[in-house]
Parts: C-alpha cells; sequence; structure tokens
C-alpha cells in the first residue's frame, strides 16, 4: 500500500472543490470541505501533507483556519487561495508573514496548481523527516550524555584517606573533560584530568577511551607514566589531529610524595604549608598523539605532606575570555592563595571567581576542577 500525499483543500465554493479535486485525484488523497468547520471536524482523523484554503470563507477566514491548523500539525504547507482582487498585496504580506507556502490568485492553471502542490508536499514531508531525525539524534545525543555522566566518579568522596571532590561543568552536549580518581594502596590515591581535542561525539569518544586506559593501569599500581602510555597505545593508530592533554597523578602519604606527568597539560597547582608555598605544575611531555614517539614523557616527583592540598583543572579555566582578557593562572593561584578552605568550597569560590569574569553562557570550553588533600575529621 502506497503512502499517498494527503491534502485538504477548504473552500465555500463548490466548483472550486470540485476542480481541486478533479486535477489532484490522479496522485493525492484529497479531502475537500465546505467550511472550516467541516474541516477542523475532518482532520481528526485525517493528517494533511498540504492544506489549500480559501481565503475569504464566512465564519473563519483562511489566514484564522491556517494557524488553528499549524498548532495541530507540524510540519504543514499551506496555500491560500483567494478569488477576490481587492487588498491583493495586503493579503500576500500577511500570507508571507504568517509564512503560508504560497498565495494563489482564483483561476489559477491546472500545469500551475500540480507543480505549487507537488512542491509543497514534498517540502512538508522533508521537514517532517527532518525533524524525524532531529529527534534520533537528540535521543542518541541524550543517551550518550548519559552514559558519559556515568563514567564521572563521585563529586565529592574520601578515597584511602584523601578527601577529593570535583566539579564538572560541559559547555556542549558532549563534553570534551574528564576526571577520576582511584585507590592505590593504603594511603595512596591516584587521579587523572584530561581535555580531549574538540566536543561532540567524538570527543566523547576519547574521554570513554581515557578512562579505560586510566583504569587499566591499576595494573602498574596507576603509574603516572603508565597512564599516559597506555593512553597512547589506544590512540597510536588514530590520526595525529586527534588528541588529548592530560595530567595524571599518584600521590603517596606513607613516602610523602606526589608524582605526576603532564602530557600537554600544566593545569596542577600544589598548595603546601607555609609562605610562598605554592608550586604550579610544568608540561612533562607533548600532548597524548600520535605524532609524537611512545617515550615523549617524563615523571616529576613533588613532596607531599599532611597538610598538602592539590587542585588540578583543565585550560577551560585558565582561558575563559571576556573582552579579550582571559582568567588566567594568576587569579587561579590568587584564589588558592587566599585564606584555606575545605575542598566543596574553594572549588565553589574559584567557579564564582570564575562566573564574575566570564558568564558560563560565553564559555566556549568545559571547565574540569579537581581538589585532593588529606581527609580531615
Amino acid at each position: 500500500m502506497t503512502d499517498r500525499p494527503r491534502v485538504l483543500c477548504v473552500d465555500d465554493e463548490p466548483g472550486m472543490l470540485h476542480a481541486v479535486k478533479r486535477v489532484l485525484a490522479g496522485e493525492y488523497d484529497v479531502v475537500a470541505c465546505a467550511s472550516p468547520a467541516e474541516a477542523l471536524s475532518a482532520v481528526e482523523k485525517f493528517t494533511p501533507d498540504l492544506a489549500l484554503l480559501d481565503v475569504r470563507m464566512p465564519g473563519m477566514d483562511g489566514f484564522e483556519l491556517m494557524r488553528e491548523l499549524k498548532q495541530r500539525f507540524q510540519p504543514l504547507s499551506v496555500i491560500l487561495m483567494t478569488g477576490s482582487l481587492d487588498e491583493v498585496d495586503a493579503q500576500l504580506t500577511r500570507a508571507v508573514r504568517e509564512e503560508a507556502f504560497y498565495y494563489v490568485i482564483k483561476p489559477f492553471d491546472r500545469d500551475v496548481l500540480l507543480a505549487l502542490v507537488a512542491r509543497a508536499v514534498r517540502f512538508s514531508r522533508l521537514e517532517r523527516e527532518r525533524r524525524l531525525y532531529m529527534s534520533r539524534v537528540e535521543a542518541e545525543l541524550n543517551a550518550a550524555r548519559s552514559l558519559q555522566q556515568a563514567m564521572l566518579p563521585a563529586n565529592d568522596a574520601v578515597v584511602e584517606g584523601f578527601h577529593v571532590c570535583s566539579e564538572y561543568i560541559p559547555c556542549d552536549e558532549l563534553a570534551g573533560d574528564l576526571y577520576d580518581f582511584a585507590p592505590v594502596d593504603e594511603g595512596v590515591v591516584a587521579a587523572v584530568v584530561a581535555d580531549v581535542v574538540g566536543h561532540g561525539a567524538p570527543a566523547a569518544m576519547l574521554t570513554a577511551l581515557v578512562k579505560s586506559a586510566f583504569r587499566a593501569s591499576a595494573d602498574d599500581g596507576y603509574a603516572p607514566l603508565s597512564v599516559v602510555r597506555r593512553v597512547y597505545d589506544g590512540m597510536a593508530s588514530f590520526e595525529p589531529g586527534l588528541f588529548v592533554t592530560l595530567v595524571a597523578v599518584r600521590i603517596s602519604a606513607p613516602d610523602g610524595e606526589l608524582r605526576y606527568v603532564g602530557a600537554g597539560h600544566d593545569g596542577g597547582l600544589l598548595r603546601q604549608p607555609g609562605p610562598d608555598a605554592m608550586q604550579s605544575f610544568v608540561a612533562t611531555g607533548p600532548i597524548v598523539s600520535a605524532a609524537f614517539p611512545a617515550g615523549a614523557w617524563s615523571e616529576q616527583t613533588l613532596p607531599w605532606t599532611e597538610k598538602s592540598e592539590l587542585l588540578l583543572y583543565t585550560d577551560g579555566v585558565t582561558e575563559a575570555e571576556c573582552d579579550g582578557e582571559q582568567f588566567g593562572r594568576e587569579r587561579v593561584e590568587q584564589v588558592v592563595g587566599d585564606e584555606p578552605l575545605p575542598g566543596p568550597d574553594l572549588l565553589r569560590s574559584l567557579l564564582d571567581r570564575l562566573k564574575d569574569h566570564c558568564p558560563p553562557r560565553a564559555w566556549s570550553d568545559d571547565v574540569t576542577l579537581t581538589h585532593i588533600r588529606r581527609f580531615r575529621r
């Protein structure tokens, strides 16, 4: 059974209804109605692809009927018809403003009517297909977004005697940032903060690869170099234009040390007790990309005490820009260097400063913050 296009024709002139049905019946299913009330009753069981509406009808004119039909059916192409030459320009202007597909003066040529109807029906069906497609895309995006959110750990947790808290604000449906952490041993914790190139589905897939590589490095005690190498191995077959920046850390309270690798990523700030004891991370190798050799990264070691605090962040923080001025690392250091705050309060304070500098609607990149310190009751 073919799905023939459906046309609703409404006109209070019986001769016009008969003429339209005779011209269109070969290719279309036509429902002809002599009044707007009859048409509104008919469409309860009949969904039109196109409506041919006379402008001047008793009770309700063609413009009013068009609005009513468009409220019920989206998309719907409408061709308005008139047999009057009075106020043609004004009616044409109104038809354009109210988004009619076309406006014609009766009587019209048979071939003209066929051409207009074919084009209008095609427009309606293409628009319907587009909306169905976009609805499927949105459903898939929602599923991918839920999956990506499920990949993230709790944003406030106590792990092996460490308090780990995070803030994660994506600027798009599917973000390119990732944070994760894991227990290693008694008094030992590992964490990663990563920023993959781009946004959308490709970025979401790369973040999944980074998380998988991080978790797989458990076999190596979450050594930072192991994390980076596993990410690199996962990306070795990708084109060089696909890359990741990340910082991987392993903190051992018993050994009093923090080891990290900054792969094209310097978004780390270690605060120690005492004056002038704030230390910024440096990149210890390039971005993770097939463009670089496997041994391009080195590991750095810093002292860790019971009162040390670590902030990891992505460049969505420092590069948030307003009026040509970036938020910058200095502002991050200023917030961290102020009166010591519990992790969640510190991250909120930092986000407040960031929002004051640059409203979130203007952010062009994802923002991720992770704070780690020894748990204090």
